[in-house]
């Protein structure tokens, strides 16, 4: 009589492969297992996902350069019986965040944290024939869930896709100088903000993670956000270019 493992063993095709152990007690995963029909005209090859490779969890912190964009206001003045309406410029602005998840196979889902802060400006806001200078600022705070899949390009980098869905918080703050509208003198500063909190955004991810040790990795990543309007401050959607250094484990 034969043991079970004798008579796998003896089964047609190359022998089987085995997995050493390593020095933490866990098993070696091996780049892929490559599998050959017994008549020998088909090869089939099954690879490891990202969870075998990288880890069950993983924790990124990253920041981002958020590119520059427009940002189209309509600001009341005189106890609103005026309304001036006109694009803010805005300059390179940045953002903070930090995003935790557990990876099933080859999909993510996680948390993610963000902070966001952009400054704008306007020399003629309102394009009249008086020169309304204007500056300001736009920050944001967002809590979004997301899932994402990914995929191994190499035993060190994978390649990913997301979508984030959540709320946020924003707050918008302008300054305008009326000195030239009302021929006052120069100084003349008018203060206007608003703010909004619980607001639906929408975030796109496209990353790719690179792995250098065991347990840490490198992030790079592009990410669309759609942010919504606040009262006198139109929706607008963000570019942001990140990069980070994420724990695996």
């Amino acid at each position: 009589r034969q043991a079970p493992q004798e008579y796998y063993n003896a089964l047609p095709g190359p022998p089987p492969q085995s997995i050493e152990p390593v020095a933490d007690g866990s098993e070696a995963v091996p780049p892929s297992v490559v599998y050959e029909d017994p008549k020998g005209d088909s090869f089939s090859e099954i690879k490891p996902t990202i969870e075998e490779l990288k880890g069950r969890y993983f924790f990124r912190p990253s920041m981002a350069l958020q590119a520059p964009t427009e940002y189209d206001a309509r600001i009341p003045l005189m106890g609103n019986l005026v309304h001036y309406s006109d694009q803010l410029d805005a300059n390179l602005g940045y953002a903070l965040g930090l995003r935790a998840g557990q990876r099933l196979g080859n999909l993510e889902v996680s948390l993610g944290f963000g902070y966001h802060h952009q400054e704008y400006s306007n020399p003629d806001f309102g394009a009249t024939s008086f020169f309304i200078g204007s500056e300001g600022e736009c920050e944001l705070l967002s809590l979004a869930l997301g899932l994402g899949y990914s995929v191994p390009v190499t035993e060190a980098w994978s390649l990913g896709f997301g979508l984030d869905l959540g709320t946020a918080w924003r707050r918008d703050s302008l300054e305008m100088d009326l000195s030239s509208l009302f021929r006052l003198p120069s100084g003349n500063i008018v203060s206007h903000s608003s703010e909004t909190d619980s607001e639906f955004i929408y975030n796109l991810r496209v990353f790719l993670d690179y792995d250098f040790s065991e347990v840490l990795s490198m992030y790079l990543g592009y990410r669309l956000m759609g942010v919504p309007d606040n009262g006198s401050f139109d929706q607008v959607t963000l570019h942001l270019f990140e990069a980070g250094i994420g724990a695996n484990f």
